[in-house]
């Protein structure tokens, strides 16, 4: 019977241990996208584009991490996100986005998966259309006015990963 118990508290140990290595893991994950994602940001802000080397860097980079993770649940899990990038592909032949932006949803779908993906650019819209809005109301935009958005992507990223 004490044996048992030894043994119940180990497990319950080892558990624990292995939640906050996972959510270790987690933080670390969610700094280095964040700092990638407000690099990105910044670039878009001030150049109005992003290098195309800066973006491919960033996405073999997220391929290796995924594919690095071993395990056949991770890697069946860019089924979808490939699905999911095709479906802002739409968005890209019409305009409304730039390459930049999806490569950058292209990579959050990779590395966070596809869901993250469309929480963040459903979320993205929602704060431009927002920020579109009061500056309507303030009659400080006009009608025809190019923003970056790639600001609105880092800011609705966090918004989600502190929600989720």
């Amino acid at each position: 019977m004490q044996e048992d118990f030894k043994i119940l508290i180990n497990m319950r140990a080892e558990s624990r241990y292995g939640y906050k290595k996972k959510m270790f893991k987690d933080i670390v994950l969610n700094s280095v996208i964040m700092t990638v994602l407000l690099y990105f940001a910044w670039e878009d802000i001030k150049h109005q584009s992003i290098a195309r080397k800066e973006l491919a860097a960033a996405g073999i980079a997220a391929l290796i991490f995924r594919l690095s993770q071993g395990s056949r649940y991770h890697i069946n899990m860019m089924y979808p996100a490939v699905f999911a990038v095709a479906l802002l592909m739409l968005f890209g032949v019409t305009g409304c986005l730039g390459t930049g932006d999806l490569a950058v949803f292209a990579i959050l779908a990779v590395v966070k998966g596809s869901i993250f993906m469309v929480e963040t650019f459903i979320f993205s819209i929602t704060v431009l259309l927002i920020y579109a809005w009061v500056m309507k109301l303030a009659r400080r935009m006009p009608l025809k006015r190019t923003v970056p958005f790639l600001p609105y992507i880092c800011i609705s990223a966090l918004g989600v990963m502190v929600c989720a």
